[in-house]
């Protein structure tokens, strides 16, 4: 039962009941009824996908299509959504053109897929055709990018070969338009839904996410470079085995996140770089200087990545003029600045206490301390509570020796610690010069993609009125020839063409016979084993093969391991006495018959229809020299004609080029004045390295003074402290020795 939807006119589209396509939001079907939409499809949403949004969306796309997206012939360089489609009174999809072709996909591999049919082998590497038909692809595909990005409103985002429909005569067509991002005033009004990692750029892994202020044109700038890359090359760009430091990206998001382009500058760190690659060594320079302004430059600098129209001006088939000028970042470099190591102060922090000899006197027990209370102590016991009272004090200024070390290394610490944020301090200057650097080239690299684009404009003109000049040239040059032949030459080529076709029509059954001959099973019928005279084939192994039904060479067309033979019936029959070996040489036997009879029937058929093209070929060859022979006279006439046009297109093609190379000289003063200005901020990065180099010295210096100063001052408290502590031993010797006397008395 077919499926019916209207439109918002009320028409009713009949579709069909199935299918022809579907995908991860809807699906496609073709038109019954009317007949006047047969050229066109409807795409409905899966159920869960109808939503406010996406029928806001459909309402923008079909209300602000891209201009020049349909030639003359009807075809579609863009599948853009015409009108909104609903069932029922509800909304559940869009009507678009029909996509014709194969996905671009299928050309983006070292070989051409099988299923592809004989109208694309022009296409395979190797082809002498395939470099030109593959750059005029990329054409076309840019081309249709920037009538998509003329509208200021539209960015892809999922740009990719699988959303690229292709034809073998060159045709393209970008499809589901309905994942692009709307964009207006550099805010994102509807997001795009799908990413395709191979293609995202590495702003988009930097960020891992779509917001309202990221998407813009460079991402599609960088998608339609990588799809450009493989279909010159037939391999990713970013495709590769690196050594250390990115030995373990695995994946092709990280390499486009680290910037791996195996063509690039980081082509050093690949480790393997796949066969396809070397390709990138036929594109021509101009190209090769957009993809590493793509995947290079661009790698930072997402907004000197080239536009579509670049990609055009650079791709146009009769280019006369193209701008290579490297842009200032390219040519200017970011000084080398000489980082402090530190200044290495590291002061003695161990602090020595003199030798003590402690005598450590007992204390009086108890019943002698109540005794001394009433007596009074004698001389011995007030000398040993002096002793006592003096080791007492010596051992709590002891205790100080680890506080004065503490000291000295929080003075060390601090010196350490301020050094360091000294040396931090100056890395982020540095880094921030950089980033100033990087920020005022980018801003002459702006500068020089208009003047690049000034230029090309200012080209176009020139470059019209030529190619008007030449084609009027071109025109006169076709009425000549048709005023002095008349339709002559058109009548002689349909005279060659008849015998022609009959050398092909005999061609092609002298072919067709060879073919039939060659793949007729009873052609080595006359080839007998027992005439073969074949090694260790007696009479014994050739009757063995004979009860078998095996004679001639074609009744048996393969040999097992195990010495089976397959007859011509496909099945597989052993012979007494016939195991692997004799197989072989049976095997091998027949090969060389087949090579041998291939042969004659190829020379006999020849031979067979060679005397007939021969005559053809002679008839040809009879009648263009009776041809050439009537127009001789008229045909000099043309010749020197000609001849004089063709020297007014050179005329004109030299002026041209006069008129470029002064348009060149113009730009190049206007970008070296660019590059003038590049190498003033580069001095006065090397003039603000000059100040910092100084600053941070004095900082070091500041910092090693001032803690100089605080060690010195502590070290003055302490040695002070220890002279005292001297004091205190010589007065406690001195009492010990008093001790000692009395006790010796006693």
């Amino acid at each position: 039962m077919r499926r019916i939807v209207q439109l918002k006119n009320g028409t009713t589209l009949h579709l069909e009941q199935n299918a022809f396509a579907s995908g991860g939001e809807g699906e496609l079907f073709k038109i019954v009824e009317p007949v006047s939409f047969q050229k066109q499809v409807v795409k409905i949403y899966k159920p869960e996908k109808r939503t406010e949004d996406r029928k806001s969306k459909i309402e923008y796309l079909v209300a602000h299509p891209p201009t020049s997206i349909k030639n003359n012939d009807g075809h579609y360089s863009v599948i853009w959504a015409e009108q909104v489609i609903y069932e029922n009174g509800k909304f559940v999809g869009y009507l678009m053109p029909l996509a014709k072709g194969e996905k671009l996909e299928k050309l983006c591999h070292p070989k051409l897929p099988p299923s592809l049919n004989s109208d694309w082998h022009r296409f395979e590497f190797g082809n002498s055709q395939s470099t030109e038909l593959r750059l005029k692809l990329c054409f076309n595909i840019a081309a249709a990018l920037f009538q998509i990005h003329t509208t200021k409103h539209y960015v892809l985002v999922d740009m990719k070969p699988d959303n690229i429909m292709v034809q073998p005569n060159g045709l393209i067509s970008v499809i589901d338009v309905d994942s692009t991002a709307i964009v207006h005033e550099n805010k994102v009004l509807y997001n795009a839904p799908v990413v395709t990692a191979e293609y995202a750029p590495p702003e988009y892994y930097r960020d891992q996410k779509l917001n309202k202020e990221f998407v813009t044109e460079n991402w599609d700038k960088f998608s339609i470079a990588i799809i450009f890359y493989r279909l010159l090359c037939g391999i990713h760009p970013y495709i590769g085995t690196c050594i250390a430091p990115y030995e373990k990206c695995d994946g092709i998001g990280e390499m486009i996140e680290n910037g791996l382009f195996a063509n690039g500058s980081k082509s050093s760190l690949f480790k393997i770089i796949p066969p396809p690659h070397s390709r990138f060594n036929n594109i021509n320079s101009s190209l090769k200087e957009l993809f590493k302004r793509a995947f290079d430059d661009g790698q930072m600098r997402p907004d000197i990545r080239p536009s579509a129209d670049e990609w055009c001006r650079n791709l146009f088939p009769q280019q006369l003029y193209q701008i290579n000028r490297p842009f200032p970042s390219a040519l200017l470099t970011f000084p080398s600045y000489p980082f402090s190591k530190g200044i290495g102060y590291r002061p003695k922090i161990v602090v020595s206490f003199p030798a003590i000899g402690y005598m450590n006197p007992p204390a009086l027990n108890p019943i002698r301390a109540i005794i001394a209370g009433i007596v009074g102590k004698t001389d011995q016991q007030k000398s040993a509570e002096a002793i006592r009272n003096a080791e007492t004090q010596l051992k709590l200024k002891e205790n100080s020796r680890l506080q004065f070390e503490d000291d000295l290394k929080a003075i060390l610490n601090s010196y350490t610690e301020k050094e360091a944020l000294i040396l931090e301090q100056e890395k982020q200057r540095v880094s921030s010069f950089k980033n100033e650097f990087s920020s005022e080239l980018s801003k002459l690299d702006k500068e020089a993609v208009e003047l690049q684009t000034m230029e090309s404009n200012e080209m176009k003109n020139f470059h019209v009125q030529l190619s008007n000049t030449l084609s009027d040239i071109d025109v006169k040059i076709k009425k000549l020839h048709i005023e002095i032949f008349g339709d002559e030459f058109h009548i002689h080529e349909s005279q060659k063409a008849i015998i022609y076709k009959q050398v092909e029509s005999i061609e092609s059954k002298q072919k067709a016979e060879i073919n039939g001959l060659i793949q007729n099973p009873s052609k080595l019928s006359k080839y007998r084993i027992e005439n073969a005279s074949l090694q260790k084939f007696g009479q014994a192994t050739i009757q063995s093969l004979n009860v078998i039904g095996i004679f001639t060479a074609a009744d048996f067309v393969d040999i097992s391991a195990e010495g089976y033979l397959k007859n011509r019936l496909g099945q597989w029959v052993k012979a007494n006495n016939v195991g692997w070996n004799k197989a072989y040489l049976l095997e091998e036997w027949r090969k060389r018959c087949d090579l041998k009879e291939n042969q004659i029937i190829l020379d006999t058929t020849i031979r067979k229809y060679e005397r007939e093209i021969a005559s053809l070929n002679q008839a040809i060859n009879d009648l263009e020299s009776k041809f050439r022979l009537s127009i001789k006279p008229r045909q000099l006439r043309y010749d020197q004609e000609k001849a004089r046009m063709t020297d007014d297109k050179t005329k004109h093609t030299e002026e041209y080029q006069k008129k470029a190379d002064e348009i060149k000289l113009k730009y190049d003063q206007l970008n070296a004045v660019l590059l003038t200005r590049g190498n003033a901020i580069k001095e006065s990065v090397n003039f603000k390295f000059g100040t910092l180099m100084e600053d941070i010295g004095n900082q070091l210096n500041a910092n090693v003074k001032s803690h100089t100063v605080a060690y010195t001052s502590k070290k003055q408290e302490i040695d002070s402290f220890i002279n005292d502590m001297n004091d205190e031993i010589e007065h406690l010797s001195g009492l010990q020795s008093e001790l000692k006397k009395m006790q010796q008395v006693n």
